[in-house]
């Protein structure tokens, strides 16, 4: 079985290292990686992530089983005009991109039919751009899947077993929801970062201000790395997901309204319950995402989960880890 990891961010580089650690180096499977930039491959390779690396795009995909994407909405659109034609029937093509309605668009539109698209998204606190891509990053985050209608047995076995691989959390959803919900945690707040630092740098005194940069500003400035946008807070993505993120820009400005009122009226006790409100939430958002428990969307991805919906009609990657964890049930007795 060949897998090729398409962008070697953390994501993809930490659900490549997560699959190696399951599979325990089978020689029945194969991980090929590609990325235009060397140093990502580099480091992939330093951190035993590939078995190996291709600088030509279709052929690190030419026969492969599953093709793994950790790429941007812009970079997808490309890579997926790029390899369509050099993917072999029955591939399974598994993106990470944040938004699932774009996503699923541009698969419609560029895949050949004999390709199997399915939509994931991983979502931990731990998958921050600038962590170094490690397994255990992928351990308990919530892998939401976007499955057609029509999907066959055997690409849900195949999406649904690289999540249960990687030690995720299966969670399935629809599109809409999906991307309806990331408005809310991921795009608005990138939104929020971005235009604080432009609000700081419009007006005169910016220079004393940079001096003046501590942890506040540093922890907002971490969500903004340098090398581009994050995912999600390009103008693309921002506009294809425009009508859910213009309900939340307009929640957050009732809230930023709020606040002002009160130091406007130098209102003390409003400030204070408001701002208590806030922090309790968010200490609450913080400490329980991780403990939630799922929802009813949510699936327990167990070998008696997939028995019940699946029948026998897993694909080789479901083979490969039901032999490996057969040999080590004998070597621990």
């Amino acid at each position: 079985m060949k897998i090729a990891v398409v962008g070697l961010g953390v994501i993809g580089t930490s659900m490549a290292l997560a699959l190696k650690a399951a599979l325990r180096e089978s020689s029945e499977v194969e991980i090929v990686g590609h990325d235009p930039d060397g140093e990502r491959v580099k480091r992939a390779r330093s951190l035993g992530a590939l078995d190996k690396s291709h600088w030509n795009l279709p052929a690190s995909c030419e026969n492969a089983d599953l093709v793994l994407l950790d790429l941007s909405l812009e970079e997808m659109e490309t890579t997926l005009a790029a390899i369509g034609d050099y993917l072999k029937e029955g591939c399974v093509v598994l993106d990470t991109s944040p938004l699932k309605h774009a996503a699923l668009e541009m698969a419609g539109r560029l895949l050949p039919a004999h390709v199997a698209f399915v939509g994931g998204h991983p979502v931990s606190q731990a998958l921050a751009r600038s962590a170094e891509p490690a397994a255990a990053l992928m351990q308990g985050a919530v892998f939401y899947l976007v499955v057609s209608e029509s999907a066959s047995r055997e690409t849900l076995a195949m999406a649904s077993n690289v999540v249960e691989a990687v030690g995720a959390r299966l969670h399935f959803i629809d599109a809409a929801e999906h991307d309806g919900l990331m408005a809310a945690s991921a795009q608005l707040p990138l939104v929020c970062a971005l235009e604080l630092f432009s609000a700081l740098q419009a007006t005169a005194g910016a220079r004393e201000r940079i001096q003046a940069v501590g942890s506040e500003l540093a922890a907002m400035g971490s969500m903004l790395v340098p090398g581009g946008l994050p995912a999600g807070a390009s103008a693309r993505a921002l506009l294809a997901n425009r009508e859910n993120l213009l309900r939340w820009l307009d929640a957050y400005a009732a809230e930023l309204a709020q606040v002002r009122v009160c130091v406007e009226a130098g209102d003390t006790p409003a400030l204070e319950r408001h701002l208590n409100a806030a922090l309790e939430t968010c200490a609450t958002w913080l400490a329980g995402a991780s403990a939630e428990e799922p929802t009813s969307g949510a699936v327990e991805p167990s070998s008696a989960w997939r028995s019940m919906f699946l029948g026998d009609g897993g694909a080789s990657l479901r083979g490969a880890l039901g032999r490996r964890r057969k040999g080590q049930s004998k070597g621990d007795r």
